[in-house]
């Protein structure tokens, strides 16, 4: 038995006017629209729902049977009181549509793929991007650590020199230091030579002056007993 819908896209198409010809007998646009409502309920849903394995309910699954091939279609279509041409245009513009939608299909497929490689290729952008980032804040440390051992040798060899000078101005003032102590010495020395040559010219002229003193008195005191005999 037939569907409702398609009893009625049967029933539209013969009473609509043909609008263009397509074999000997002519078609016209609203009957292929209709037939295509009344058929779409019945054979696309079942052979899609065949193709996915999946069971539909009673209410959108038709009460006639399944239309296996062409064939099966254009007797269908021939009961429903349509004309072989008819029918042949009718399978033939199901048929376009049917490829039309496996080649939307392949392209929601084609496109998916590209979604799927365009995620891939922003993934590996990012990947390498960060490994990029991790190369160059390592090498920006490696520099900055090279950096800081270049300015902490600068600075031990400064410390050093100037530890260098220190020392030799250190070294440099203890020898002035002790060159003024040995001037300081032999000036001393000399001062203390000196010194013991002004006592011995002193006690000297003290001696000389005693004797001579001592000597004049006993030459007095001779010439007075002299005198006195």
């Amino acid at each position: 038995m037939l569907s409702k819908g398609r009893l009625i896209g049967a029933l539209v198409a013969r009473k609509s006017p043909p609008l263009f010809n397509i074999g000997e007998r002519g078609i016209s646009s609203r009957s292929t629209w209709i037939g295509l409502r009344g058929l779409s309920s019945t054979s696309s849903t079942s052979s899609l729902g065949g193709k996915l394995g999946g069971k539909q309910s009673d209410k959108q699954m038709s009460k006639g049977p399944k239309l296996t091939s062409g064939v099966d279609a254009l007797r269908e279509l021939e009961q429903a009181s349509l004309s072989r041409s008819q029918s042949e245009a009718l399978v033939r513009v199901l048929s376009n549509i049917t490829e039309d939608i496996m080649e939307r299909q392949r392209d929601f497929i084609a496109t998916t793929a590209d979604i799927q490689g365009l995620r891939s290729e922003l993934n590996e952008k990012v990947f390498n991007s960060t490994l990029k980032y991790d190369l160059a804040q390592r090498h920006l440390r490696e520099l900055m650590e090279r950096d800081i051992r270049n300015l902490r040798a600068e600075l031990r060899t400064e410390e050093r020199k100037d530890y260098a000078d220190i020392i030799a101005q250190v070294q440099s003032l203890e020898k002035n230091l002790l060159k003024k102590e040995s001037e300081d010495d032999r000036r001393i020395e000399r001062i203390v030579t000196e010194q013991a040559h002004l006592e011995t010219r002193i006690l000297r002229y003290i001696f000389g002056s005693l004797f001579a003193g001592i000597t004049g008195i006993l030459t007095i005191g001779l010439a007075a007993a002299r005198l006195i005999i």
